[in-house]
């Protein structure tokens, strides 16, 4: 008892109570540096990966409750305008250029031959591959909204999806094009590895 009562307890760290803490710091320094310095291009990816996930599955409900896909031909029933009315997450603008704002500033423009001029940017949305569908099949996503760089391309923000209206799938404008040029690659084709 007596050697206990004379005994000093150190307020030094051991050398377990050393490499814990290390690791901890470790671990929040790498949480820190990838929530910092993920590029945005990752980042635009994943979300635009989750909206095309979402129009498969609105495809597919479309389908299921009318046995039949969303038309190409009577704009009441094409994809574009069944999202307004199956994303209640959304805010529709029926104005010209017509869009849908998503939660977290994405805006998809419905029907992407209305995007036109030096406020969307979008020199190569006249292109052939965009002919005799009426654009019915075509959706056009910007993925922060009104934020730079609006614009097509590896660094750019903006992609434009085709949802082949017989299968659902969806795809990329590069990706609909087979790299003839006719379109830019966008981020989500990078994103993808496409």
């Amino acid at each position: 008892m007596c050697q206990l009562a004379n005994r000093r307890f150190s307020s030094a760290f051991t050398l377990a109570e050393i490499l814990i803490a290390l690791a901890i710091l470790g671990l929040v320094s790498t949480l820190l540096i990838q929530a910092v310095f993920i590029p945005k291009t990752n980042s635009y990816g994943r979300s635009a990966e989750d909206f095309v996930k979402h129009l498969g599955l609105v495809y597919n409900r479309q389908k299921l409750m009318t046995g039949s896909p969303p038309s190409t031909s009577v704009a009441a029933t094409t994809l574009a305008g069944i999202l307004p009315a199956i994303d209640s997450m959304t805010v529709l603008n029926p104005v010209s250029p017509e869009t849908l704002t998503y939660s977290g500033k994405m805006i998809v423009y419905l029907k992407p031959e209305q995007c036109s001029g030096s406020a969307c940017n979008s020199a190569n949305l006249s292109d052939p591959i965009l002919a005799g569908t009426s654009n019915r099949e075509w959706l056009l996503l910007d993925i922060n909204g009104t934020e730079n760089p609006n614009a097509f391309g590896d660094n750019g923000d903006r992609v434009l999806l085709n949802v082949n209206n017989t299968t659902g799938d969806v795809q990329t404008a590069w990706q609909r094009a087979a790299g003839t040029g006719a379109f830019a690659r966008s981020f989500y084709d990078v994103f993808k590895g496409y």
